[in-house]
């Protein structure tokens, strides 16, 4: 018998084989990551408002982390002194830098409000009051947003504006976006009073369709759905909610002329709230 050992060795794959196969195995990865490199597109850049939203959560993240950082520091322990207060620093620039990015963005964003405006004229809301919180909210922002863009382009010598003047458009846009939030806080209350009315109505309805078992059978078809849209109702209503009264303490703090009402940590974590809030449902459905 042959020994085995002097049977030939199979040949190396040559340099071309090597390179087919390498190519093979960098497109199919790239394949299985394409999936999730659309998912972080369509979460990130996918509209101009999902960009803001993004934004907006980031800056008001890294505020709020670096104003946390600075607190650490001050506690008597060994770790919290020896974190370095270039860290906060440069947090809160990057912070800064995205909310310069945001507002200069929202140059263009009176185009947005005038097609809401149109939106609101042609459709408005069934109820009065619905609509005429929908009217003031057009007119609070048509009027917000060329005077944020006046501040804006002041405070960087784009338009020949004092320094007093500057602070004048940026307090008096502040107070008009509070009027904003404070007409969505009071348009989600009279939401909540229309959807009590309507659940009343339907209980009523169903009392009285017990006497006959067709309608009973009918009504029962239509439960599931509108249970479902019901419940998608409230989450709806609860974010809005929960957004609008992070926002709110805001706006009073940038539409005050005296001391400052919150901390620069509490700025920080309520934007963060509010643009949290509204980031989770967002990324969900990319």
């Amino acid at each position: 018998m042959a020994d085995s050992s002097a049977l030939p060795l199979p040949p190396p794959p040559s340099p071309h084989a090597l390179s087919v196969r390498a190519r093979e195995r960098v497109v199919a990865a790239a394949a299985a990551a394409d999936p999730l490199l659309a998912k972080l597109q369509r979460g990130l850049t996918a509209t101009p408002a999902a960009l803001d939203l993004n934004l907006m959560t980031t800056q008001y993240g890294l505020q709020f982390l670096s104003e946390l950082l600075l607190r650490v520091r001050l506690l008597p322990h060994p770790a919290a002194a020896a974190l370095s207060s270039a860290i906060p620093t440069r947090l809160r620039t990057f912070a800064s830098l995205i909310s310069d990015i945001r507002t200069f963005n929202r140059l263009w964003g009176t185009l947005a409000l005038l097609r809401w405006g149109v939106a609101t004229l042609e459709h408005p809301p069934a109820d009065c009051v619905l609509r005429a919180i929908a009217t003031c909210q057009v007119l609070a922002n048509l009027c917000f947003q060329p005077m944020e863009n006046a501040a804006y382009l002041g405070g960087h010598s784009v338009l020949p504006l004092s320094k007093r003047t500057v602070g004048k458009l940026w307090t008096y846009s502040s107070r008009l976006w509070a009027v904003h939030v404070i007409l969505e806080l009071v348009r989600l209350a009279r939401e909540y009073g229309l959807a009590r009315r309507a659940a009343k109505a339907k209980a009523v309805a169903v009392a009285a369709a017990t006497a006959n078992e067709k309608d009973i059978t009918d009504m029962a078809v239509t439960d599931d759905t509108e249970a479902q849209s019901a419940v998608a109702a409230r989450t709806l209503w609860a974010r809005q909610l929960i957004v609008n009264a992070a926002y709110f303490p805001m706006t009073i703090h940038w539409s005050l002329e005296s001391a400052p009402l919150l901390s620069d940590l509490a700025i920080g974590l309520l934007g963060t709230i509010a643009g949290g809030t509204r980031l989770i449902p967002l990324w969900r459905s990319a």
